[in-house]
């Protein structure tokens, strides 16, 4: 909204101190207006048929998080809204407090907040993303309408004019919460899966690997992965079998692996001189 300076050097200048003022008032009151709405309508929350649960200011430098530039007096406000509850039914919003604590905790581990602004970081991560969890959590500034007398919500993308600020709407903290939640465990980088050495039953003629069970029909085949999975790593060579296995005394190893499938074979080494052993990753 444009408000046009008086002239002091016009001949009109008290007509126009009053237009000025009259133009100043009338902006201080489509600020205060269009201040409380939220996005994508043009209404406050009241207005919406909901009612603030709380609010809370979280301002520049307050967190490591969230470092703001040194002019700034505030960088976040959080509002907590739903439908209109009678007083002391507000199961939800305490159950909602407590899963949003906990979630904060995990994503941030070394932060000292409490209350309502470890909440608030909770709900910042969900509204402060590069793509949004759902569409219609975008974040969005009002701009001026070209066809009206009030702004309207423009959802921020590198197609429109940068921005100071921005808004989002979170229509289902829950859901929101749940979807950024498994996307964090989805992202987080896993240690890499080990295998456990071979499992020998000789009795049922079986070896279990990696959690699947094979039927071998040599015995000997077996006593000899027996021999290599309780030593893994190690090189033995086929004069030293007999010492770990009396039956395994000249034994030829490159004979015994064709009894094996070939899932085992893929981890028995061997080496014409120091013999075969077992690799586990």
């Amino acid at each position: 909204m444009n408000v046009r300076a008086a002239d002091p050097a016009s001949v009109n200048f008290a007509a126009e101190q009053s237009e000025q003022m009259r133009a100043t008032y009338a902006a201080a009151r489509c600020v205060a207006e269009w201040d409380p709405w939220v996005p994508p309508s043009e209404e406050s929350i009241e207005q919406v048929g909901c009612e603030k649960y709380w609010v809370r200011v979280i301002a520049a430098n307050e967190f490591p998080e969230f470092p703001g530039p040194g002019e700034c007096s505030q960088l976040w406000r959080c509002t907590l809204f739903g439908p209109r509850a009678r007083k002391g039914e507000n199961a939800a919003v305490r159950r909602f407090n407590m899963l949003a604590m906990d979630s904060a905790r995990l994503i941030y581990p070394n932060c000292q907040a409490t209350g309502k602004a470890l909440i608030s970081l909770w709900l910042i991560r969900l509204a402060d993303r590069l793509e949004p969890i759902v569409p219609d959590s975008r974040k969005q500034f009002l701009e001026w309408s070209t066809i009206g007398r009030t702004p309207m919500w423009v959802p921020v993308t590198p197609m429109n004019r940068p921005t100071c600020w921005w808004a989002v709407r979170l229509p289902n903290v829950f859901q929101l919460s749940r979807a950024a939640i498994q996307f964090a465990i989805e992202s987080a980088p896993r240690a890499p899966a080990t295998l456990s050495c071979p499992t020998v039953d000789l009795p049922s003629r079986t070896v279990t690997f990696d959690g699947t069970r094979h039927d071998v029909s040599s015995v000997t085949a077996l006593r000899w992965v027996k021999v290599l999975a309780e030593h893994p790593g190690e090189w033995i060579s086929a004069p030293e079998l007999k010492r770990h296995d009396q039956e395994l005394d000249g034994v030829r190893p490159d004979r015994l692996k064709k009894q094996l499938p070939q899932e085992l074979l893929s981890l028995i080494e061997s080496d014409r001189r120091k013999g075969s052993r077992l690799r586990l990753p």
